[in-house]
């Protein structure tokens, strides 16, 4: 990515400005969690509808995914457009599918759910399949710092380190308390920079919306570009991948009511589609006016072209927000899969103090890994499509069938897990070139296994059952014997 954007002054104190505000905001939640391991978790079960929205919303598009999908619309116009709306019916779903299931339980992690239904093998290997996804993501919106912050002339090991210092700093001083109240910050920000500056500015760069359709083939209005096949594809290993994403069950058990996890939701999805639109449509116009640049140059080229001083700062900050955002709850979700279901899962029991303590060093432990992961590969999609294809494939059936499903058994739970990583495994390997994604052929087998194993083996015990499938109106604690 060659086109670097000149910034003034302004545009410094408006940076600086943002930093210090996440500092603030971290600090500030610190005082909101009183050293309880249920408000570093779970923000107490007292999340409001605006924070709530923020942080399911943000957590899920990082900055990364902006430049990607204007380069994707430089390159084939509204067919980039694709993943957003595959990633908001997704989540439509799931306000039917979780909400109400999740809700009824008073859990921390998926590592917790799986213990109470199934034992606690099920919670380890969640324990030690997670963590790995979440260093992996972690590494990858590192990377994406870093390539930000070299638009403005910053070293990529330097942005990638300034990343992790700044998202770990509040994380760590105030759970997810403190990482959702970021989130709120950068998404008003995220929402100003690129939704209400970015956006027109670059629309009427281009001479208009009239002139972008005459100047672009009609292949580039096409939302389908990727075909039938691919997008289904895209919905069905969104719920899987954010059927075993922590980050989002946190996020609804966080919700202060089911009212206000399904709204943000709902609000969610429609934020995905309003971003995603954004995006390529700038991708679109830097086509019109800069038909032979790199097409992940066309954000960058736009923001220094087009963007006056101080608006620039306002739009690196809305980017740099996206990306925080999304590292602030892999090392917040990580800490907990890695205390919660990792440890407790192997036996470690230590007091509520203890917990938090072992959060803490978890994340600074996580984050440094991620950091150095970064550094060395520059580029960790590969390891990151390897973790979510086995988390993906291995994970999600047993959960979502754990909490849908009565009849579902601890050896269908196993079986399902192991045929459905080594699928996924063996479909990444042999079958690249085929149209059939890899989480269509493994999340298959998985569901195929889980059902026939668990209705070829005796039912769960009544107390697994009863766990999970508590009465209307009642909430699950997480049982003694289940910790």
């Amino acid at each position: 990515m060659e086109a670097q954007v000149n910034f003034s002054v302004l545009d410094i104190v408006v940076i600086v400005g943002f930093f210090a505000a996440m500092f603030f905001a971290g600090w500030w939640s610190t005082k909101r969690q009183n050293e309880s391991e249920e408000q570093y978790f779970v923000a107490g079960g007292q999340m409001g509808f605006w924070t709530n929205l923020a942080t399911q919303m943000a957590t899920q598009i990082g900055a990364g995914d902006t430049i990607a999908a204007a380069g994707l619309g430089f390159v084939i116009g509204f067919g980039g457009w694709s993943y957003q709306i595959a990633l908001a019916i997704a989540f439509i779903i799931f306000i039917f599918l979780l909400v109400k299931p999740v809700r009824r339980l008073k859990m921390y992690t998926i590592g917790d759910i799986l213990n109470a239904r199934y034992g606690r093998i099920l919670k380890v290997v969640a324990g030690i399949i997670l963590p790995t996804m979440f260093i992996t993501s972690i590494a990858s919106q590192l990377v994406g710092s870093g390539l930000l912050l070299n638009m403005f002339g910053i070293d990529v090991n330097v942005g990638m380190v300034v990343g992790a210092v700044i998202a770990l700093a509040y994380t760590v001083s105030g759970g997810l308390w403190a990482v959702a109240t970021t989130d709120l910050i950068q998404w008003i920000i995220m929402l100003v920079g690129v939704v209400f500056i970015l956006l027109p500015v670059s629309i009427n760069a281009a001479g208009g919306i009239d002139n972008i359709f005459e100047s672009l083939p009609d292949e580039y209005f096409k939302i389908t570009s990727y075909g039938g096949w691919e997008l289904a594809g895209l919905i069905f290993s969104i719920i899987l991948a954010y059927g075993i994403g922590t980050d989002v069950y946190q996020r609804i058990w966080a919700a202060k009511s089911d009212k206000v996890a399904k709204q943000a939701l709902a609000g969610s999805a429609f934020l995905f589609i309003v971003f995603g639109l954004c995006g390529v449509t700038v991708g679109m116009a830097a086509k019109v006016i800069f038909p032979d640049i790199d097409p992940e140059a066309a954000l960058p080229t736009m923001i220094s072209t087009y963007l006056p001083s101080g608006f620039r700062g306002l739009v690196l900050v809305a980017l740099a927000g996206a990306v925080l955002s999304t590292i602030d709850s892999m090392i917040h979700s990580g800490s907990a899969v890695v205390t919660v279901d990792l440890l407790e899962g192997l036996g470690i029991n230590t007091s509520e103090k203890g917990r938090l303590k072992i959060a803490r060093i978890s994340a600074v432990v996580l984050t440094v890994i991620g950091v150095v992961l970064a550094l060395a590969l520059q580029s960790v999609y590969d390891l990151l499509l390897w973790g979510y294809t086995i988390a993906a494939c291995g994970i999600a059936i047993p959960v979502l069938g754990g909490l849908l499903w009565k009849r579902a058994t601890k050896p269908g739970a196993l079986a399902s897990c192991i045929f459905g990583s080594i699928s996924g495994i063996l479909w990444q390997i042999f079958a690249t070139s085929s149209p059939i994604p890899v989480e269509i052929a493994g999340g298959s087998v998985a569901l195929i296994v889980f059902i026939a194993v668990s209705l070829l083996t005796k039912p769960s015990p009544k107390e697994n059952i009863d766990a999970i499938f508590i009465k209307e109106g009642e909430k699950q604690e997480i049982p003694p014997e289940y910790r």
